[in-house]
């Protein structure tokens, strides 16, 4: 399989993780993964080899006619009978050339397209259906909701039944691999005046690719710490008491392991799922992260940490949504 994706300081790292997801998977089921991979940092390349991808890096404008030409070359030279590509510039010329030298197609979305040429559509939000594709040709399958969340390894091999602590006194922040809105700044500040008025310990968790890292590190105290590139994240989320988070695909993670967040949306893709989701019973979602006052977070923050039953709740709905099989149906639909 070869896996066409790009990541950045803008773009994030939200569809890399979750390819790597299913990278993961099909690498102990089937067999051999290819990464053609734009944007990369140094430590995110090394994390793909180290996890026995084969990596070839891409500087071509994502989504062109020459990047669609080498994608075939590379699945052609590496004899790659499926390919799958993240990210909303992989537009359907991009994918009618890929399919057109043989090679199956998957596509991940988000959003929904007008035209897509793909053998597989993937949308794991929990407000993906039909009526987001509505020109699909009749061979095209979806693969629609939460069923379908991808989820590494080290997820899948933690879950067990989370302790719901009182008092609640341990939070977490992320923001995703690069925080170009920088909230990690904002949301940090006013959990440290929080700090001295309540026993709390609070993690920030900082994302490969942003680079505001000095100042954030500069940020650490004796009950705040600063974590860069965290390799498991899994254990690092279990961690928390509450989580404060952007709306990608960390609340799915969340879910899993049943853990209680707090979620704002961070772009206006995540909007979509934050607002979307605002029936979702495993969130508790806020809205916008730029229109987010510091008082409100703050109330948020102090309301949940301190409603036992609440975050009882929304730990077991989470965990009743997201069941950890997403990758394996995935990989049964390509297969079949």
């Amino acid at each position: 399989m070869l896996v066409r994706v790009n990541t950045g300081a803008q773009l994030g790292t939200g569809h890399l993780m979750r390819c790597i997801a299913l990278a993961e998977a099909w690498l102990s089921q089937v067999g051999p993964v290819h990464f053609a991979v734009g944007g990369a940092t140094a430590s995110v390349l090394a994390r793909l080899t180290a996890a026995g991808f084969a990596v070839h890096s891409v500087v071509l404008a994502a989504g062109s006619r020459s990047d669609a030409e080498n994608t075939v070359a590379l699945a052609d030279t590496h004899e790659a009978r499926w390919v799958v590509v993240d990210g909303a510039v992989f537009d359907a010329a991009f994918q009618r050339l890929v399919r057109s030298h043989g090679a199956k197609l998957l596509c991940i979305d988000d959003l929904g397209r007008s035209e897509v040429v793909a053998d597989w559509v993937l949308n794991q939000n929990s407000f993906a259906d039909a009526q987001l594709y509505p020109n699909l040709p009749a061979t095209t399958a979806l693969l629609l909701g939460t069923p379908y969340v991808q989820l590494r390894p080290e997820f899948l091999q933690l879950q067990s039944t989370p302790k719901i602590r009182d008092p609640a006194t341990r939070v977490l922040l992320t923001f995703g691999g690069s925080d170009p809105g920088q909230f990690s700044e904002s949301a940090l500040r006013v959990v440290l005046s929080l700090v001295r008025v309540r026993d709390l310990e609070v993690r920030l968790v900082v994302g490969p690719a942003n680079p505001r890292l000095d100042v954030l590190l500069g940020m650490a105290t004796k009950h705040v710490q600063v974590l860069h590139d965290v390799g498991n994240m899994a254990r690092c989320l279990s961690w928390a008491d509450v989580v404060i988070s952007s709306g990608g695909g960390t609340v799915w993670e969340l879910a899993y392991l049943g853990i209680p967040a707090l979620v704002r949306a961070a772009s206006p893709m995540e909007e979509l799922g934050v607002f979307r989701g605002k029936s979702s019973p495993f969130f508790i979602p806020l809205g916008r992260l730029s229109e987010l006052t510091p008082d409100q977070l703050a109330t948020s923050l102090v309301a949940l940490l301190d409603d036992v039953p609440l975050r009882r709740s929304l730990s077991l709905a989470g965990r009743n949504t997201i069941d950890g099989s997403g990758c394996d149906r995935v990989i049964q639909e390509m297969r079949r």
